[in-house]
């Protein structure tokens, strides 16, 4: 409090046309003024950093502790060869293309028990982080709510209990991106961040995709960067992709996928409410297995009506956040990724799936709603500062 006494007594003084003021330098309250911010911004950091931490080992729990967890789509070994199904080179469809290939290569310096220890935690913690990062303008308490709506949730609930700790990687990814992306459309950054945290989030195509259709908002217009600098950033994070398409493309099958398997893995209802209720929560997943009690006896519900209503009082300041065109951007591919979850629910689902090239990363129709839970997160922090 003194100093920032001292700094206002300079501040005034410069209005004022005197150099100094009550004794106080002008120069020496600036100073003050600036080491006092960076303290703050250091102590943001470590508490942003504490409450993602808190959030990801009470969320894992057990699964923290010494030894393997194997379930569903989480396998790791203590060392793991490098194969040609690995790569898309055995005539299969590249679902974890190149998730197995960094995996095998990183799992051998480090043994596949720490790697998924690491995997998961820094997941999840780089998800809180990363939400609370688009926020920091804004009360720290509101970043991390913002946090605690992104990582406490029923998909990253339902995806982690399915072993999808990859797509949790672009899940986690995906703020950061974003923050990215308005950085480099203000000229603050090169646009290799963009890049960076591409690469994070594209080890399966899934992720990828949310990856590529994110990084597409250097594209929008109304950008005070030059198209020289924003179109190689994009045509990099196409090339990060590569892999996963070319395999695709060379699939003896095309790109078609099986029609039945869209009624599977479609959204469920989780509740007497319907599909539609259950996607907008978040949750929906086909295994039903995996499904939390919680969501059966209303919980769901009740977070969509309060999440909802924030995030409707705090669109305004979501647009001031990300930049109009960004918001606007991001709110569309949040609002579609809605609409196919709901969809895959549907004859209409089931005709992409089957017929629509490529329709088959749509097969398994709650994982779009990853785009959702960044839009409710972001919007009903800020619903909450403008309540």
């Amino acid at each position: 409090s003194d100093q920032r006494a001292a700094a206002n007594a300079g501040v005034c003084g410069l209005l004022l046309g005197s150099p100094e003021v009550g004794g106080t330098d002008l120069a020496g309250a600036v100073a003050a003024l600036l080491s006092a911010s960076r303290r703050a911004r250091r102590r943001w950091w470590w508490v942003v950093w504490g409450w993602s931490l808190t959030l990801a080992a009470v969320l894992l729990g057990p699964a923290l502790a010494p030894g393997f967890v194997l379930n569903l789509d989480m396998v790791f070994t203590p060392h793991q060869s490098l194969l040609p199904w690995m790569f898309g080179l055995d005539g299969g469809l590249p679902r974890a293309v190149p998730q197995d290939v960094i995996v095998g290569a990183v799992a051998g310096p480090m043994t596949g028990a720490v790697l998924q220890k690491v995997v998961l935690v820094g997941a999840l913690s780089l998800a809180g982080v990363g939400v609370a990062r688009l926020l920091r303008g804004y009360w720290l308490a509101i970043a991390l709510a913002a946090s605690s709506l992104y990582v406490w949730n029923a998909f990253v609930y339902e995806r982690l209990v399915m072993g999808n700790w990859a797509l949790l990687l672009s899940y986690a990814a995906a703020p950061w991106l974003i923050s990215a992306v308005v950085a480099t459309r203000r000229r603050h950054i090169s646009g290799a961040s963009v890049i960076g945290w591409a690469a994070l989030g594209s080890w399966v195509p899934t992720g990828g995709v949310v990856m590529m259709v994110l990084a597409a908002a250097l594209l929008l217009p109304g950008s005070a960067s030059t198209w020289r600098r924003r179109v190689p950033v994009v045509g990099g994070v196409l090339a990060i992709n590569l892999p996963w398409i070319l395999a695709a493309l060379a699939h003896p099958t095309g790109t078609a996928s099986d029609p039945a398997a869209a009624e599977v893995f479609a959204v469920h209802a989780d509740g007497p409410w319907g599909v539609l209720i259950s996607a907008l929560s978040l949750g929906g997943t086909w295994n039903s297995d995996v499904v939390p009690a919680s969501r059966g006896v209303g919980l769901g519900v009740l977070w969509l009506v309060v999440v909802g209503a924030l995030a409707v009082i705090g669109v305004p300041l979501l647009r001031r956040a990300l930049t109009p065109w960004v918001f606007g951007y991001v709110s569309a591919v949040a609002a579609v990724s809605a609409l196919l979850a709901f969809l895959s629910a549907t004859s209409v689902g089931t005709w992409l799936v089957g017929t629509v090239p490529g329709g088959g990363l749509l097969r398994d129709g709650q994982k779009p709603l990853a785009l959702v839970a960044l839009w409710l997160s972001l919007a009903a922090a800020l619903g909450v500062v403008r309540w």
